[in-house]
């Protein structure tokens, strides 16, 4: 037996809504990425016997710039506002 699928379409400001989660999450996840490669050749200085005290502030520094990064497209994004789905961009004509 086949379940009947809800064929009804998704509101437009809840499409939009999951496109905005969608990209936030994404841009989380990229400066999530950045920040654990970014940290791979420190492991490996210290594992080399660097000094700690040097490691720590490269990791501090590098882990600060990458925020600012983020911090920055996030920024953008907002002031770019909501991100609208396909065919929603069009002007409705009004009834005058």
């Amino acid at each position: 037996m086949t379940e009947k699928k809800d064929e009804r379409p998704v509101p437009a400001d809840q499409d939009s809504n999951f496109l905005d989660v969608a990209f936030k999450a994404g841009i989380s996840a990229a400066e999530d990425i950045h920040k654990r490669a970014f940290d791979i050749p420190l492991h490996m200085l210290e594992g080399m016997g660097a000094p700690k005290d040097k490691v720590d502030m490269l990791r501090d520094k590098s882990q600060a710039l990458i925020g600012e990064l983020y911090s920055a497209i996030n920024s953008v994004a907002a002031q770019v506002g909501p991100i609208k789905p396909p065919g929603t961009t069009k002007e409705v004509p009004k009834d005058d």
